[in-house]
């Protein structure tokens, strides 16, 4: 059933249907200072300000509060450009700001907020000619020198600092087959784990901006970080579970490998275990693993394709064993050699191509939501690639007015959140008017989904009121993610329960009202209830 289906219009929602996932949409437009969360029908529902433009990332965290980067000058210029970071609270408020952006260091592009309150920064750093020289680069370098990525885990402190407490350089995982008297020297297939540093980038002159990262993710249960770069048209898998120190080296940690490589995939050409048709990766953003779903713990990439006319949703199978292992054979790549699931225009989903930045998530209902971040559009697809909600950013520098062209809509990427989650809770949720001036007017429809949050009758929970051990029973009896959320949207609890029924000592809690969530590992069901602590 479809409730909005536009057809004489510039911006704004073209189709909102009863399959696309019940949620709110985050959107941090290009050019503008403003962050939006928009409901299906393409309402305004909050908004942040800040002083900068975005650099390039905005998430809503579980906690409610809006993560998200600035952009400001320095002494690094270039795509994605950050060195702001900012954590606003839900009505708007900065509580915490920090500057990462200094003479030899620059945030940019994305970071990643740790279940410990820790953030994951990826940032430029620089290093001269004369050194990178020294370490075996033959490429030609400007007077800018050359600026490899880094990964940095700081601690917030205050209302504007933060503690280093933990890093991993590229600089320290380096190999080349140039120079023998130098210690990086080696043969390149030998070495699947380590970065070729001459790597033929003609095409990029003499950048500096050499791997040009733009996306970080995190995966708490094997602790290890993704790392995506568009210049090598592959991402790189690292272990987090080293210390500082563990991570410029090549053992140590949980997988025995320091800070060398665990698993890349995208161009095995850049450790000579492949051909130019081996490559299939061009240009892409947002690798990060899937969490909801059949296909969790796989990875979702927006593949630009560069190098073709057509842009793809792409997912990978890293066939990671249950300890966190990745196999590669005696002289051959990582598998696999081909993607589990695709959507492109060859392959039953839309025309589509951005040649930069764009993103796509998995979502609770299994829908996908796409991000063509170079035109500002939206979509969502269902599992069977049908297109079930759409909708055109209507905000450059200002908000657009209906029938205005879209151009300079630009998003680095956007994300849909589901009703129940956790930094929605409690929070109000009022729709006003569309985004763009001006809007049509005609009729929407908000649906609410049977499969996304089932209230009560599955999930029992007794006593209640509870004074210190609250029960929980629920009637599915596999393992689930058992979240109990304060009236702040703080989790208070999260733990993942074997089987249908477990228990929890609230007695440190606060009085007041608490929610509790049952998530199930199909992430088609979040059974949901409510408890009061006295």
């Amino acid at each position: 059933m479809t409730s909005v289906k536009g057809q004489n219009q510039t911006i704004g929602l073209f189709l909102n249907t009863d399959t696309s996932q019940d949620g709110y949409t985050l959107i941090a437009p290009s050019i503008s200072t403003k962050t939006f969360l928009i409901d299906n029908c393409g309402r305004l529902v909050n908004q942040w300000e800040s002083q900068f433009r975005p650099g390039a990332v905005a998430y809503l965290l579980e906690t409610g509060q809006l993560l998200r980067t600035g952009s400001v000058s320095g002494s690094f210029s270039g795509g994605g450009r950050g060195g702001m970071i900012e954590l606003f609270d839900w009505d708007g408020e900065l509580e915490w700001s920090y500057r990462f952006a200094d003479e030899n260091q620059h945030q940019h592009h994305d970071v990643e907020y740790l279940p410990n309150g820790n953030i994951l920064v990826l940032a430029w750093e620089k290093i001269e000619s004369d050194d990178a020289k020294t370490k075996g680069i033959q490429r030609n370098l400007g007077n800018n020198g050359i600026w490899p990525d880094k990964v940095v885990e700081i601690k917030p402190i205050g209302i504007d600092s933060a503690e280093i407490v933990w890093e991993w350089r590229i600089w320290d995982h380096l190999i080349q087959d140039v120079d023998s008297t130098l210690t990086t020297y080696g043969v390149i297939s030998d070495h699947p784990e380590l970065i070729n540093m001459n790597l033929d980038f003609s095409g990029f002159g003499n950048s500096p901006d050499w791997n040009h990262c733009n996306a970080i993710d995190y995966n708490p249960e094997l602790d290890q970080i993704i790392i995506n770069s568009r210049n090598f048209n592959e991402f790189w898998i690292i272990d987090h579970s080293t210390t500082t120190e563990e991570a410029a080296s090549h053992s140590g940690g949980r997988y025995g490998k320091g800070g060398d490589i665990l698993y890349r995939w995208g161009n095995p050409v850049n450790y000579n275990r492949g051909s130019v048709v081996d490559q299939k990766l061009s240009g892409q953003h947002d690798a990060h693993w899937i969490e909801y779903g059949s296909d969790k713990g796989k990875i979702i990439i927006f593949n630009n394709a560069t190098d073709r006319n057509y842009s793809a949703i792409d997912v990978v199978d890293t066939q990671v064993d249950e300890n966190g292992f990745y196999e590669i054979l005696p002289g051959l790549p990582f598998g696999p050699a081909e993607v589990d699931w695709s959507y492109s225009r060859v392959s039953g989903g839309l025309d589509f191509n951005a040649g930069r930045v764009s993103g796509a998530s998995r979502l609770p209902n299994g829908n996908t939501i796409i991000c063509n971040g170079e035109a500002g559009r939206i979509w969502e697809i269902d599992e069977n690639k049908n297109t079930v909600w759409d909708y055109q950013n209507p905000v450059s520098s200002t908000q657009l007015t209906q029938g205005d062209n879209p151009g300079g809509t630009a998003l680095f990427r956007a994300y849909k959140y589901p009703t129940f989650y956790p930094g929605l809770v409690g929070k109000d949720l009022t729709p006003g008017l569309p985004l763009e001036l001006e809007p049509l007017d005609r009729e929407c429809t908000i649906f609410i989904s049977n499969l996304t949050e089932i209230e009560n009758h599955n999930l029992l929970v007794y006593p209640n009121p509870v004074l210190d051990v609250v029960n929980i029973k629920s009637q599915n009896s596999n393992e689930y993610n058992l979240l109990i959320i304060d009236g702040k949207g703080h989790i208070v609890v999260n733990k993942i329960v074997k089987t249908g029924n477990t228990s929890v000592d609230m007695s440190r809690l606060n009085s007041g009202l608490y929610l509790i969530q049952a998530r199930f590992e199909n992430a088609k069901e979040t059974f949901t209830s409510k408890v009061i602590k006295i």
